[in-house]
Protein backbone atom coordinates (compact mmCIF):
# COMPACT_ATOMS: atom_id res chain seq x y z
CA UNK A 1 0.00 0.00 0.00
CA UNK A 2 1.39 3.55 -0.86
CA UNK A 3 -0.30 5.98 1.12
CA UNK A 4 -2.49 6.19 4.56
CA UNK A 5 -4.08 8.65 5.37
CA UNK A 6 -5.67 8.36 9.04
CA UNK A 7 -7.51 5.13 8.74
CA UNK A 8 -7.68 4.60 5.13
CA UNK A 9 -5.34 3.20 2.92
CA UNK A 10 -4.57 3.77 -0.74
CA UNK A 11 -3.99 0.55 -2.68
CA UNK A 12 -2.68 1.37 -5.95
CA UNK A 13 -3.92 -0.89 -9.35
CA UNK A 14 -1.86 -3.15 -10.96
CA UNK A 15 0.10 -2.74 -13.67
CA UNK A 16 0.40 1.24 -13.34
CA UNK A 17 -3.10 1.66 -12.63
CA UNK A 18 -3.92 0.80 -16.33
CA UNK A 19 -7.15 -0.99 -17.33
CA UNK A 20 -8.45 -3.60 -16.28
CA UNK A 21 -6.95 -2.33 -13.17
CA UNK A 22 -8.11 0.59 -10.55
CA UNK A 23 -6.94 1.94 -7.31
CA UNK A 24 -8.58 0.74 -4.53
CA UNK A 25 -9.48 1.93 -0.56
CA UNK A 26 -9.30 0.14 2.98
CA UNK A 27 -11.23 2.11 5.78
CA UNK A 28 -9.97 0.22 8.52
CA UNK A 29 -11.59 1.24 11.39
CA UNK A 30 -12.09 -0.34 14.88
CA UNK A 31 -15.79 -1.90 14.00
CA UNK A 32 -15.60 -2.38 10.11
CA UNK A 33 -12.73 -3.06 7.61
CA UNK A 34 -14.13 -1.35 4.33
CA UNK A 35 -12.78 -2.15 0.57
CA UNK A 36 -13.63 0.05 -1.40
CA UNK A 37 -13.39 -0.77 -5.69
CA UNK A 38 -12.13 -3.80 -5.15
CA UNK A 39 -10.16 -3.64 -8.64
CA UNK A 40 -6.32 -3.27 -7.85
CA UNK A 41 -5.66 -6.50 -8.95
CA UNK A 42 -5.54 -10.25 -8.29
CA UNK A 43 -1.83 -10.63 -6.34
CA UNK A 44 -2.64 -7.51 -4.46
CA UNK A 45 -6.03 -8.11 -2.93
CA UNK A 46 -5.45 -11.68 -2.82
CA UNK A 47 -2.84 -10.57 -0.14
CA UNK A 48 -4.94 -7.81 0.93
CA UNK A 49 -7.35 -10.96 1.85
CA UNK A 50 -4.99 -12.76 3.93
CA UNK A 51 -3.97 -9.59 6.13
CA UNK A 52 -7.45 -8.32 6.64
CA UNK A 53 -10.67 -10.02 6.74
CA UNK A 54 -13.34 -7.54 5.23
CA UNK A 55 -16.49 -6.50 6.26
CA UNK A 56 -17.73 -4.45 3.80
CA UNK A 57 -17.36 -4.42 0.03
CA UNK A 58 -18.88 -0.94 -1.29
CA UNK A 59 -18.76 -0.28 -4.98
CA UNK A 60 -18.40 3.29 -6.23
CA UNK A 61 -20.35 2.43 -9.73
CA UNK A 62 -20.24 -0.81 -11.82
CA UNK A 63 -17.30 -0.84 -14.11
CA UNK A 64 -15.00 -3.99 -14.69
CA UNK A 65 -12.19 -2.46 -13.42
CA UNK A 66 -13.94 -1.77 -9.83
CA UNK A 67 -16.21 -4.71 -9.23
CA UNK A 68 -13.36 -7.18 -10.79
CA UNK A 69 -12.27 -9.10 -7.95
CA UNK A 70 -15.34 -8.82 -5.67
CA UNK A 71 -15.09 -12.55 -5.70
CA UNK A 72 -12.24 -12.37 -3.35
CA UNK A 73 -14.22 -11.27 -0.74
CA UNK A 74 -17.35 -13.50 -0.47
CA UNK A 75 -17.64 -13.66 3.31
CA UNK A 76 -18.05 -9.39 2.95
CA UNK A 77 -21.40 -7.75 2.50
CA UNK A 78 -21.38 -5.60 -0.86
CA UNK A 79 -22.85 -2.44 -1.28
CA UNK A 80 -23.93 -0.61 -4.59
CA UNK A 81 -25.97 2.54 -6.09
CA UNK A 82 -29.34 2.33 -7.18
CA UNK A 83 -29.36 2.58 -10.32
CA UNK A 84 -26.54 0.13 -11.25
CA UNK A 85 -27.63 -2.52 -8.71
CA UNK A 86 -29.46 -4.29 -11.59
CA UNK A 87 -26.15 -5.17 -12.92
CA UNK A 88 -25.81 -8.13 -10.12
CA UNK A 89 -28.65 -9.46 -10.99
CA UNK A 90 -28.95 -9.59 -14.39
CA UNK A 91 -25.84 -11.95 -15.32
CA UNK A 92 -27.07 -12.57 -19.39
CA UNK A 93 -26.08 -9.57 -20.22
CA UNK A 94 -23.92 -8.44 -18.15
CA UNK A 95 -20.04 -8.52 -20.89
CA UNK A 96 -22.45 -6.08 -22.60
CA UNK A 97 -23.68 -3.66 -20.53
CA UNK A 98 -20.16 -3.45 -19.06
CA UNK A 99 -18.91 -3.07 -22.85
CA UNK A 100 -16.30 -6.33 -21.89
CA UNK A 101 -17.49 -8.18 -24.32
CA UNK A 102 -16.91 -5.48 -27.10
CA UNK A 103 -13.86 -5.29 -25.87
CA UNK A 104 -12.39 -8.79 -25.34
CA UNK A 105 -15.20 -11.27 -26.94
CA UNK A 106 -17.97 -13.80 -25.69
CA UNK A 107 -15.53 -16.28 -24.69
CA UNK A 108 -13.30 -14.27 -22.62
CA UNK A 109 -16.69 -12.80 -20.68
CA UNK A 110 -18.22 -17.00 -20.35
CA UNK A 111 -14.38 -17.18 -18.74
CA UNK A 112 -14.85 -14.24 -16.31
CA UNK A 113 -18.04 -15.03 -15.25
CA UNK A 114 -17.32 -18.62 -14.75
CA UNK A 115 -15.05 -17.01 -12.05
CA UNK A 116 -17.35 -14.45 -10.63
CA UNK A 117 -20.06 -17.56 -10.39
CA UNK A 118 -17.65 -20.38 -8.62
CA UNK A 119 -14.57 -18.98 -7.52
CA UNK A 120 -14.02 -18.11 -3.62
CA UNK A 121 -10.55 -19.01 -2.41
CA UNK A 122 -10.85 -22.60 -2.10
CA UNK A 123 -14.63 -22.94 -2.09
CA UNK A 124 -17.22 -23.00 -4.85
CA UNK A 125 -20.09 -20.97 -4.17
CA UNK A 126 -21.97 -19.04 -6.42
CA UNK A 127 -21.60 -15.21 -5.60
CA UNK A 128 -24.52 -13.62 -8.06
CA UNK A 129 -26.86 -16.31 -6.68
CA UNK A 130 -30.06 -14.83 -5.97
CA UNK A 131 -30.53 -17.00 -2.93
CA UNK A 132 -27.75 -15.66 -1.20
CA UNK A 133 -27.28 -12.24 -2.48
CA UNK A 134 -25.43 -10.09 -0.03
CA UNK A 135 -25.83 -6.50 -2.23
CA UNK A 136 -27.52 -3.91 -0.52
CA UNK A 137 -28.96 -1.12 -2.67
CA UNK A 138 -27.89 2.06 -1.66
CA UNK A 139 -30.15 5.33 -2.54
CA UNK A 140 -27.68 8.48 -3.89
CA UNK A 141 -29.26 11.77 -3.89
CA UNK A 142 -28.78 14.55 -6.28
CA UNK A 143 -28.17 14.44 -9.65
Amino acid sequence: MDSRFGRISIIPGEDGRRFPHCTSLLIDDDDVKVLIDPGAGLKTLTRLKREASIDLVMNTHYHFDHIAYNYLFDQARIIINEHEAPCYRDKKHLGSLLGMEEVYGPAWVDGWMDCQNSRSGNKTKPLFSSEQARVVVIRITGG
